[in-house]
């Protein structure tokens, strides 16, 4: 046999063998992904932690809410930056000062109502209310998204719940919805913004009332106001979601 057919055929052997590696490195992968699957499967639908699980769903959910109250009665944050206006109900951000746009960018915003579930989400879980479990946490992180008529966000908490010798792992991911009109509300609020930045000695009465929402001007101190924005078309838990900013009207 010649030495360039040998060399053949042994570049031929060398790819079947590559080949056969690799069909069987993919098999193994994927069974022990489809495994991994079933066995997290069988966890979520376990009778001993399904509530849990539901209970930690439902209580992200409520805590969503409750950062979309805060963040709208302070002007889109959870402690509010001065300068402010206090008012007997909340202290509230400016979004409009002495001439200058300082309203929080969207992301801001987001960035707010997940430190407010990664702050309030551990609270959701406790001994007490899971009598003969013990639980070990790890670190909650939370990615929020707000559209025009609807918060998303998701939470990883890495959780293990233990009982009678036995270990469970609860799904780690959960993402819960709320619908309300944060997005439209902001875009109107920019929109005043706008209008002020044009005159800012002077409140553009007409943009207002072009509105859909319901949008009280309540004045404060000298050339200070205090917005109200309500929209009581898409409520949250029965009542009419409100963003809360304040305006400082440039003196002339």
């Amino acid at each position: 046999m010649k030495r360039g057919q040998i060399t053949t055929y042994l570049l031929i052997g060398l790819l079947l063998f590559f080949i056969i590696t690799a069909i069987i490195y993919l098999k193994t992968y994927f069974t022990q992904r489809s495994q991994a699957s079933e066995i997290e499967a069988s966890i979520a639908i376990s009778p001993q932690v399904q509530p849990i699980r539901d209970s930690l769903q439902e209580c992200i959910q409520t805590t969503l809410i409750d950062a979309l109250r805060l963040v709208g009665l302070h002007g889109g944050y959870l402690a509010t930056p001065e300068p402010f206006l206090k008012t007997t109900l909340s202290t509230v951000a400016y979004w409009f000062y002495n001439g200058k746009d300082t309203k929080p960018k969207l992301k801001k915003i987001e960035e707010e109502i997940s430190t407010y579930l990664q702050i309030a989400v551990p609270f959701c879980i406790t001994d007490e209310l899971f009598p003969g479990f013990t639980f070990s946490r790890g670190e909650v992180s939370a990615t929020t998204t707000i559209k025009k008529d609807i918060v998303s966000t998701s939470v990883s908490y890495p959780v293990t719940a233990s009982k009678d010798n036995t270990q469970y792992t609860l799904p780690k991911k959960y993402t819960v919805s709320v619908r309300v009109r944060l997005g439209y509300m902001y875009s109107v609020a920019e929109g005043i913004i706008v209008n002020a930045k044009k005159r800012p000695d002077a409140l553009d009465i007409s943009y207002l009332a072009d509105s859909s929402y319901n949008i009280g001007v309540y004045p404060q101190q000298d050339r200070i106001f205090l917005y109200v924005l309500t929209d009581k078309t898409m409520p949250l838990q029965e009542t009419p979601y409100t963003l809360l900013f304040a305006y400082y009207q440039l003196q002339q």
